[in-house]
C-alpha cells in the first residue's frame, strides 16, 4: 500500500488501520465510505503531522503543513496484491489524539481485506481497545501487568486529568453548597433581626388597623426586590465569566461550551424559589409572633 502526491512531490509506503466508530475520538461527518466511492477519508495521528513538520519535511526540503492546509491536499492511494490493484483519492479529514496510526473507515478496511487480503492466513489481533471507568484503577493496572500488555500512556494521562477534574468539581460543589447554606442562614437572620428591630413599628401598624398579611407581604416584596437585583447581577457575572473562561480554554485546545448548561439555570431557579419561599415563611412567622405579643 502506498501514497503519493504530485503537489508535495513525495512517495511513501504506508499502512491503514480501522477501529469501530464508537471508539473514535474525532466526530467527523466526512469520515464515511461505501463500496464504489473513489475518495477515501483518512484520520491522521496528530503526532504524525508533528513528525512530518519537524523531522521529515525539513530534511527533504518539503513545505511544512498546518492541520488546515494538509486537509486541502489530495493523495493518491494505491493498494496492490499481485496482479490486483486499486487506486483511491485519499484526503485527510481529521486528526486523532488517541491513536498513533492512520485510520480509515471500517467498511473500507473490510472491503480491502476481502479483495486484497490473504484469505488463507489468520492473524491474531495486534492491539486491544478498552473502555474503562478509571484507567488508573489498581485492578485495571494489575490486569495489564499480569497479561504483559503495553498501554498507550497518552490516554492514561488524559484519564488522570479527568479524575482530578472530577475530584475538583466535587470539591467545588461541596464548597459552593456550603456557601449557599451560609448565605441562606445570613439572609434569614438579617430579616429576622429586621423584624425584631421593627417590632414596635409593626405593633403600632397592627393597632391602627393594618393586617398581618399586609405587613409581611410588604416586607416580602422588599426582600424579593433586593434578591432579584442580586440574582440578576450574579447571573450576568456568571455568563460573562463562563464565556471568557470558555474562550481561554478553547485557545488552549480544550473544548468547553461557551453557554451555560440549561440544567444549571433550572437548578438555580429551583433553589431561588425555595430560598424566597423560606424567607417568606420566616418573615410571616415573625410578624405573627409580634402580633401575639
Amino acid at each position: 500500500m502506498s501514497a503519493s502526491s504530485e503537489n508535495l512531490g513525495f512517495y511513501t509506503e504506508l499502512f491503514f488501520e480501522a477501529v469501530p466508530d464508537a471508539f473514535l475520538d474525532v466526530r467527523e461527518s466526512r469520515f464515511r465510505w461505501q463500496e464504489g466511492d473513489r475518495e477515501l477519508p483518512i484520520l491522521l495521528s496528530r503526532d504524525y503531522l508533528a513528525l512530518y513538520n519537524f523531522g521529515f519535511a525539513p530534511s527533504q526540503g518539503l513545505p511544512q503543513l498546518t492541520p488546515g492546509s494538509i486537509q486541502r491536499v489530495g493523495f493518491e492511494i494505491t493498494i496492490a496484491n499481485g496482479q490486483r490493484q486499486a487506486k483511491f483519492q485519499g484526503r485527510i479529514v481529521g486528526f486523532s489524539d488517541r491513536y498513533n496510526s492512520i485510520l480509515v473507515p471500517q467498511p473500507f478496511m473490510d472491503w480491502a481485506n476481502a479483495h486484497f487480503g490473504d484469505a488463507l492466513s489468520t492473524k491474531e489481533p495486534s492491539r486491544l481497545i478498552l473502555e474503562v471507568d478509571n484507567p488508573l484503577a489498581s485492578d485495571f493496572l494489575d490486569f495489564v501487568a499480569e497479561n504483559n500488555y503495553e498501554l498507550s500512556t497518552g490516554r492514561l494521562v488524559g484519564g488522570q486529568i479527568q479524575t482530578m477534574v472530577g475530584f475538583l468539581t466535587l470539591l467545588l460543589l461541596f464548597i459552593g453548597g456550603l456557601i449557599f447554606l451560609l448565605s441562606l442562614l445570613i439572609f434569614l437572620l438579617n430579616f429576622r433581626l429586621l423584624v425584631v428591630q421593627s417590632r414596635d413599628d409593626i405593633g403600632l401598624l397592627l393597632q391602627i388597623g393594618y393586617r398581618q398579611r399586609q405587613i409581611y407581604t410588604f416586607l416580602n416584596r422588599r426582600l424579593q426586590y433586593w434578591f432579584a437585583n442580586i440574582g440578576i447581577g450574579t447571573a450576568l457575572t456568571l455568563i460573562v465569566a463562563h464565556w471568557l473562561l470558555g474562550l481561554s480554554a478553547r485557545a488552549q485546545g480544550l473544548e468547553i461550551p461557551l453557554m451555560i448548561h440549561p440544567l444549571v439555570w433550572i437548578l438555580g431557579v429551583l433553589l431561588s424559589a425555595g430560598f424566597v419561599y423560606l424567607n417568606y415563611w420566616s418573615i410571616r412567622q415573625n410578624v405573627v409572633q409580634t402580633d401575639l405579643q
